[in-house]
């Protein structure tokens, strides 16, 4: 998992804690310091800077330095939780596997498991576009966008690399960016999907996070611990 915070830190979520590179210091947190699980798959950051960080023991939430654990198996359907996404109103959705959708919205969690057209409720990836739209990304069913009550696939068959999407970014021109298993970083924009890979320099085809610079630029994590990062995405 990456995220570059407001405060441009740089959070890298790791299988042996979660990481801060900040001006040129690296701290670590892990389960000893209050992390429900040491093994750390997804970020998110609330407008206030308060940090969502989703683990492979249950979600917990940092806010001014101090972790307070919210969701664990007590409450959600799968205590893996391999993404977590705040949207423009407020809700909160976590990703699990492999127990599909969760939405806390208003303090009320409701699981979304089962939803008809999503074909894998294994949820490793979400991202909200700009025009509103829910994108979901699994181990092996591709995405599915949900917009105006629809859902839409997009898989190998669309022209993507791979089936399993392990990260999403949408770029400054509406693109879409995705991270692929084996497959480099696929960019999808009006309909049409690209790829970029080691033959265009990348460190690694699998890709196992992605997140957007400050400066418009794109991070990139594959599972051996290499950073890599394009310009101007």
């Amino acid at each position: 998992a990456l995220l570059e915070g407001q405060d441009g830190s740089l959070w890298i979520g790791t299988r042996a804690g979660l990481n801060r590179l900040k001006d040129g210091r690296i701290s670590v947190v892990r389960a000893k310091d209050g992390l429900p699980g040491d093994h750390v798959a997804s970020l998110a950051e609330d407008p206030d800077g308060s940090l969502w960080v989703g683990t492979s023991r249950g979600l917990a939430r940092m806010s001014d330095g101090v972790l307070s654990r919210w969701l664990g198996k007590e409450r959600l359907p799968s205590a893996r939780v391999e993404s977590v996404l705040r949207d423009r109103d407020g809700n909160l959705w976590i990703g699990t596997v492999p127990a599909g959708l969760s939405r806390l919205k208003d303090g009320v969690l409701s699981t979304l498991a089962g939803t008809p057209g999503l074909s894998d409720d294994s949820v490793v990836s979400l991202l909200e576009d700009r025009e509103g739209s829910l994108w979901v990304g699994t181990t092996s069913a591709g995405l599915h966008r949900f917009r105006d009550g629809k859902l839409t696939p997009f898989g190998k068959r669309e022209g993507l690399s791979s089936d399993m999407t392990t990260g999403l970014w949408e770029g400054a021109d509406g693109s879409l960016w995705i991270g692929a298993s084996a497959g480099g970083v696929d960019r999808l924009k009006d309909g049409k999907v690209s790829t970029i890979s080691v033959r265009e320099g990348l460190p690694a085809d699998d890709v196992s996070a992605l997140a957007g610079a400050r400066d418009g630029g794109l991070w990139l994590g594959t599972p051996s611990g290499v950073l890599a990062r394009l310009k101007g995405g």
